[in-house]
This record gives C-alpha cells, structure tokens and sequence, in this order.
C-alpha cells in the first residue's frame, strides 16, 4: 500500500476501522507462521529420530566387541614340550581353552579374536565352539 492509499484508508474507516484491519493483518500473519513453525517443527521431529536410528547404526559398526576389563576365553589349537615323570621328553597337542583379560596392550587383538569367533565371553560358549571344534557337538 502507497502511503496516499494508507492515509486515505485510515480517514475512511477511523480509528476502530484501522485497528480492525491491522487486527486481520496480524491473524493472517500469524495464521500463516503458525502453519510454517508447525511444518517446521513435524521435520524436526522426523529428522530427530533419522538421526537417532543412525547414531544407533553407527555405534554398532564401530563399537568395539569388547571392552578394557572384560574376561575373554580363547580356543585354540596348542603344542606343548616337556617331560614325564620319568624325564622323557612329551610331546602334546590338543584344543585348549585359555583365559584372559583385555588391557591396554591387547585391545585390539582381543577385539578381533572375538570379531573372528575364537575369543568368546564365557567359558560355556567358548567350551561349545570347542565341541564343535573337535567335532563332538
């Protein structure tokens, strides 16, 4: 609106008249920005739990399979050399289940010992893949 138009507008309708128009101005406005925060904030929303669902994917990719602290029980395939009571020499081999404990220096190795199924969390399991192993089921 040109002010011409404004002053001409204003003469017209008078004090109540202006307030009354400003008033439809005001709603209009509003109508509208309420319809585009309540848009905005739906998309939020959706892209909140996007978000949270690829948090969730991430972590499980690069979360590491065990943690300092944690007790491992690792199968493996042994040879061992020593002696009998009547020292002669041994000679032994066999599947073993040995028991360890992840720190600092074997971090990592542990975590791929469980990523590759011959480390496992509890003896029970690590005594079954053994079965399996051997063949014993």
């Amino acid at each position: 609106m040109k002010n011409d138009d404004i002053i001409e507008n204003v003469l017209q309708c008078g004090k109540e008249g202006v307030k009354q128009n400003i008033m439809e101005a005001l709603d209009e406005f509003c109508d509208e920005y309420a319809d585009e925060m309540y848009r905005a904030v739906e998309e939020i929303i959706r892209l909140r739990d996007e978000n949270a669902a690829l948090r969730e994917q991430i972590s499980k990719m690069i979360m590491p399979l065990c943690t300092l602290g944690d007790t491992l029980y690792i199968t493996s395939f042994c040879f061992g050399d020593g002696y009998d009571e009547a020292g002669n020499a041994t000679h032994t081999c066999g599947w073993q289940i040995s028991e360890a404990k992840v720190d600092e220096k074997n971090f990592y190795k542990m975590c791929d010992l469980v990523r590759n199924g011959i480390a496992f969390f509890s003896r029970e399991v690590a005594e079954a893949r053994l079965a399996e192993l051997k063949g014993d089921k």
